[in-house]
């Protein structure tokens, strides 16, 4: 089996498209193939072969390999090199082959290698840098969501509390009714010849209670000038009653009883 190829350097994931010119098979013979790799005075291979639509590495036991049928085969195979496996020595000059395996005895037969090697460059594939996620702004704090006061409803306040002063209820009087205290028959007499005045005896409206406590306000100074009449009136009576109760002796004195 002698091999030749218009490609001659890979780099990278490129492909390489090897034409085989066979001779010794019968038509409808089974054969496996593989391509392969490798450094000058070296025997670790390294390589991919295409089957279907998979890629199968040089390494795979025989029977994993491409399979073909002498007669129906068009003689190419498609091969690439394996960057991780051990046989890659960095990058520079390689050799390429093909290696076959036959039927014998219902057997597969050991590995078989084409009458010529190729010269090929080989280059890996430069590593992909990782790029560094940056944050193209600096990330925000939590939001606090602030916390709500519940306000309370109208129907929830407490009535407000009435300082007004509470009314007086007193008996009720007229205030343009004349207080006139009750008096003997002496006293009237006295009271007459004497020209007095009887505490009580006026048309003045004497206060209400009413109007001594405004609504709203408490005014204490109506009712301490009602104390000072009041005081002042009791105080015109008992000398009244004192000046009434001299003169009445004088009159027995004057006119003693039979």
């Amino acid at each position: 089996m002698t091999i030749t190829s218009a490609i001659l350097s890979l780099s990278g994931d490129e492909e390489m498209t090897i034409t085989a010119s066979y001779s010794g098979f019968t038509n409808g013979e089974i054969i496996y193939l593989k391509g392969v790799f490798f450094k000058d005075g070296q025997t670790n291979y390294l390589g991919y072969t295409k089957k279907n639509d998979t890629w199968v590495k040089s390494s795979a036991t025989n029977a994993d390999q491409r399979s073909i049928t002498i007669g129906q085969w068009d003689g190419t195979l498609v091969s690439k090199p394996d960057w991780r496996d051990t046989g890659y020595a960095g990058d520079g000059g390689y050799s390429a082959k093909v290696g076959f395996y036959y039927l014998t005895g219902g057997d597969l037969s050991s590995v078989n290698w084409s009458s010529n090697n190729l010269a090929v460059s080989l280059t890996a594939p430069t590593p992909t840098p990782t790029a560094t996620l940056v944050p193209s702004s600096t990330p925000k704090p939590t939001d606090v969501p602030a916390t709500s006061v519940p306000v309370p409803s109208q129907t929830n306040i407490p009535p407000p509390v009435n300082t007004a002063v509470p009314t007086v209820l007193t008996a009720s009087m007229s205030p343009t009714k004349k207080m006139t205290p009750s008096l003997s028959p002496t006293q009237k007499m006295a009271s007459e010849s004497s020209g007095l005045q009887v505490l009580g005896e006026t048309t003045d409206p004497i206060p209400t209670p009413e109007s001594l406590v405004p609504s709203g306000r408490v005014s204490y100074k109506p009712l301490i000038i009602t104390m000072l009449l009041v005081s002042i009136g009791l105080a015109l009576i008992a000398g009244v009653l004192v000046w009434l109760k001299r003169n009445a002796g004088k009159d027995e004195q004057k006119y003693p009883t039979e």
